[in-house]
């Protein structure tokens, strides 16, 4: 197994703090500004438990998670060809890499294109690579101050977990995930984006419960845009991850 952070194969991680209460999401980044190479990382996603075991705020799970925009970019045909149109597996630190690969043209603009033998630039949504400059500029840090201060940074979004709702009939809290989660779980979740009205961007839930014939338990995760795979399965990580001050 190869978990070292210099290899091609690794592409990203997630950092918790004691308590279990604060994830980031990091992944790899070359940058080669101002003519010179240098190795750092950006930061992907970050996660805020709040802590339920104790006092008035024993309850769900309730989580806030921040994300870097994304933003629309022109692909030169040739590295959309050679990149998005390939095998090859995702690589953090290319100039080209996108977390999306939704085109924004129409098939009629596809079918027009295709009698050209110009290759002519796609568009692309890409994550913005988010890099903090300070320890305040941290995206954890930023959701401590609540989700105005990541409002007010101008380069995130602001994410929340949708709150459950109390059923009688089970005596328990509950999500309606129109059949995708079939067992109860204190990992369960469906996070909503602040800026866009009763939007699910992402789900998470326990599908098979462990038991002699399944050890482990078994959970499905339904994501989409503008979340991309490995935001989403970092995000996931966190929710599975032990926490001393979380039920």
């Amino acid at each position: 197994r190869d978990f070292s952070s210099k290899s091609p194969k690794y592409l990203a991680s997630v950092q918790s703090n004691t308590s279990g209460l604060e994830h980031t999401v990091v992944a790899p980044f070359k940058s080669s500004a101002h003519g010179s190479s240098s190795d750092g990382y950006r930061e992907l996603a970050a996660v805020l438990y709040s802590q339920n075991r104790v006092g008035s705020a024993s309850g769900p799970r309730r989580m806030q998670v921040v994300l870097p925009n994304v933003e629309e970019v022109t692909v030169p045909e040739e590295v959309s060809a050679s990149y998005f149109g390939s095998n090859q597996p995702f690589s953090p630190t290319s100039s080209a890499a996108a977390h999306s690969t939704r085109s924004l043209e129409s098939a009629s603009d596809i079918e027009s294109e295709s009698d050209s033998d110009d290759a002519q630039p796609s568009k692309r949504y890409v994550t913005k690579v988010y890099r903090p400059k300070s320890k305040t500029d941290r995206m954890i840090s930023l959701l401590r101050k609540g989700p105005e201060a990541v409002k007010n940074k101008g380069q995130l979004t602001f994410a929340h977990n949708k709150e459950p709702y109390w059923l009688e009939s089970i005596q328990a809290y509950s999500l309606d995930f129109q059949g995708r989660v079939t067992q109860p779980s204190n990992k369960n979740f469906q996070l909503e984006l602040d800026n866009v009205h009763r939007s699910i961007a992402m789900q998470f839930g326990k599908v098979v419960a462990a038991a002699e014939m399944f050890p482990t338990a078994v959970y499905t995760v339904d994501v989409e845009w503008p979340l991309s795979p490995l935001q989403a399965f970092g995000i996931c990580l966190s929710s599975c991850d032990r926490k001393l001050a979380v039920a």
